[in-house]
């Protein structure tokens, strides 16, 4: 009886550190992916910045042309 006991408590432990292990393991699984997403938007946002500063750029430029011509 005693040894069913023991053998069921260590199960238990068992399940419970694995069950421990997997969520930690998601929720690390999950920050990674959200910096990744992060990373990506700040990227996309950069790239859309850099392409309106160029853009502006090339107005003023064509501008500057017209006015001396």
């Amino acid at each position: 009886m005693a040894d069913d006991r023991k053998s069921d408590d260590s199960l238990e432990k068992e399940l419970a550190y694995e069950d421990i292990a997997i969520q930690a393991g998601e929720s690390s699984k999950l920050r990674r992916e959200k910096k990744k997403e992060q990373k990506a938007k700040e990227e996309e946002d950069k790239q859309v910045q850099m392409k309106e500063a160029m853009f502006q750029a090339g107005e003023s430029s064509r501008a500057r042309r017209k006015r001396q011509n």
